[in-house]
């Protein structure tokens, strides 16, 4: 059983270091031989969402969704790498500086996701975005309002559309809600990683 799990490690760690995604950070060491065994990201500068937001409130609108999108971006490539995060929330999502841009949005706090869980924890990466995304727009946290169309001033077509989301049940595939949350918000998807492309 320890030799499997040092191989299970080891091979989540290299499926990581494939991504090379802007939103997701680099894997700089997968530690095979001292123990105990590790992986080593790279570091993120930066502040987290939660931060973020505990101290300015809501973002713009249009600021949250190309954030969420940002991360989303990252969230689908680890997808097709047969990867999940499975606890996307304000903390795990950190604000980057760039030179003369708007920051960039970078998920942290991977961890391995055992096989029978996959397909479950990239449903929870979905619903995760989404609860993201509606406390990034309005401030308030879905636990405290349930349902996202309760809050007043989401706008009504983004409320209807993160609902599912908020409420843990998926509404369609990843780039059908992306491609929704970018049209409802006017955001160019060009540019984005090519989120809605396929």
């Amino acid at each position: 059983p320890e030799k499997e799990a040092r191989a299970d490690l080891e091979a989540w760690a290299r499926r990581m270091r494939t991504l090379e995604h802007p939103s997701t950070p680099g894997v700089e060491r997968i530690e095979e031989v001292l123990e105990p065994q590790f992986v080593a990201f790279e570091f993120v500068d930066g502040v987290s969402l939660a931060v973020r937001l505990a101290d300015d409130g809501a973002l713009e609108p249009l600021d949250a969704i190309v954030m969420c999108l940002q991360a989303a971006a990252g969230v689908r490539a680890a997808h097709e790498a047969g990867l999940a995060h499975g606890a996307i929330s304000t903390s795990s999502i950190i604000l980057s500086p760039r030179s003369g841009a708007p920051d960039v949005a970078r998920i942290v706090g991977w961890i391995p996701v055992e096989e029978s869980d996959l397909a479950a924890a990239q449903r929870r990466d979905l619903c995760g975005l989404g609860r993201v995304l509606h406390l990034a727009m309005t401030g308030v946290g879905t636990r405290e309002t349930g349902r996202a169309e309760r809050v007043t001033g989401t706008p009504t077509p983004l409320a209807d559309l993160l609902e599912p989301e908020v409420d843990g049940e998926p509404a369609g595939t990843f780039d059908e809600i992306l491609m929704d949350w970018a049209e409802v918000g006017h955001g160019d998807l060009h540019g984005l990683g090519g989120i809605a492309q396929h």
